[in-house]
């Protein structure tokens, strides 16, 4: 009996140390890393994906390398006629429209594709537990943070250089963080309802329907995004001022709330055919 009760403590010790090894184990080499749960896993897989693929890393920087040589010359245009009183808005719209058509060229090469990217094994991930709504808000929060992070910075740059003043600086970022999360939603709301899982070239998804639609609906939308907030500045209190204003935000949250409505319905019928 002593004999027996021995060996069933050491399996139990053996057992319990085996567990925690496991635990300790899974805790160095789990996944994900930096969010929680299944949704939180792919978002991840999105970001190291990325972060492997040179390719789009090297496209991403000549972007972004072309949209800081267009902002230096929007600065050196400012300075230039720094004399008028309505430079500062000028200045500003231009870097809004800049940013605008910039965001959308950088929403067409990873916010559009996104969701065909996944390929053919996507259907693996649509059998999965997950909540693919989920799937669609974390890809849109992520990548609308990257885009706003990039672009403040930039916007930064230029009023230090310029000199603009802190409502100026104030009204514009409120503006580009708006912008942003209208051209991300937009670009994963049309990824979503044209997506095309038998094409892995970036290049051929963003000029399919779905990215000339992108296109054209970025394009406008900044060029208004940029006179709004000319507007803004030009009139900075009154009536008109707070009509500029609401009317901005109206729009932009038009953009999100519909798109990123769409993208949540249209996901829960996707089909890798």
């Amino acid at each position: 009996m002593q004999l027996i009760q021995e060996w069933q403590e050491s399996v139990f010790h053996a057992r319990t140390a085996n567990h925690i090894r496991e635990k300790t184990l899974a805790k160095k080499t789990g996944f994900p890393i930096l969010f929680k749960k299944g949704a939180g896993a792919i978002l991840e897989k999105d970001i190291i994906s990325f972060a492997r693929n040179y390719q789009q890393i090297s496209r991403a920087g000549f972007v972004l390398f072309l949209l800081v040589i267009y902002l230096a010359a929007i600065v050196s245009a400012g300075k230039r006629i720094g004399g008028l009183a309505e430079a500062e808005g000028i200045v500003l719209a231009l870097h809004l429209i800049a940013i605008s058509y910039f965001a959308t060229t950088l929403a067409l090469q990873f916010v559009f594709p996104s969701i065909s990217l996944e390929g053919r094994g996507a259907w693996i991930l649509w059998s999965s537990p997950i909540n693919r709504k989920k799937i669609i808000l974390g890809k849109f929060l992520i990548f609308s943070a990257i885009l706003f992070a990039i672009m403040e910075m930039l916007l930064l740059a230029t009023a230090s250089s310029l000199e603009l003043s802190s409502l100026s600086l104030l009204i514009s970022s409120i503006m580009l963080f708006l912008m942003v999360l209208a051209i991300t939603a937009v670009a994963l709301g049309l990824g979503t309802i044209f997506p095309n899982f038998h094409e892995s070239n970036v290049d051929r998804l963003s000029t399919s329907t779905g990215g000339l639609c992108t296109t054209f609906i970025g394009l406008l939308y900044g060029l208004f995004m940029g006179f709004a907030n000319f507007k803004i500045l030009e009139l900075k209190y009154g009536l008109l001022f707070w009509s500029w204003f609401l009317a901005a935000i109206a729009v932009s949250f038009l953009l999100i709330i519909s798109f990123i409505y769409i993208a949540s319905r249209k996901i829960q019928r996707l089909e890798v055919v």
